[in-house]
């Protein structure tokens, strides 16, 4: 298994070699440590992970799939701010959804109240 995250993560591993998955049997768990790079802007959460194995008849196969990384990893809550320097507004022909579904990930935090 082969992972690739953007340039402001470091992966623990970036390459995982599990010796044999039977199909039925169970599941292969494996741990990877991520850490951000405080001096990098991040440019997205998503992380590709790809697999290349052989099949039953001794085919190579590949796979390749995305997963996100949370939006707390590079992003942290701050109480609102009533006395801001600068303000944005926006208009809209639609009700705006509420900002508790729109930061969702980041507000399920376990440390966020």
């Amino acid at each position: 298994i082969t992972l690739k995250a953007p340039q402001c993560f470091h992966l623990s591993q970036n390459s995982i070699f599990i010796e044999k998955v039977e199909a039925g049997g169970p599941p292969v768990v494996v741990s990877v440590l991520v850490r951000v790079w405080n001096k990098i802007l991040c440019s997205g959460l998503e992380v590709l992970a790809c697999a290349s194995y052989f099949s039953v008849n001794n085919e190579p196969r590949t796979v390749a799939t995305t997963f996100g990384l949370p939006f707390a990893l590079v992003a942290k809550p701050i109480p609102p701010v009533k006395n801001a320097n600068h303000k944005i507004q926006l208009d809209c022909n639609k009700q705006p959804p509420p900002l508790q579904t729109l930061f969702a990930g980041l507000l399920n935090q376990p440390h966020v109240s």
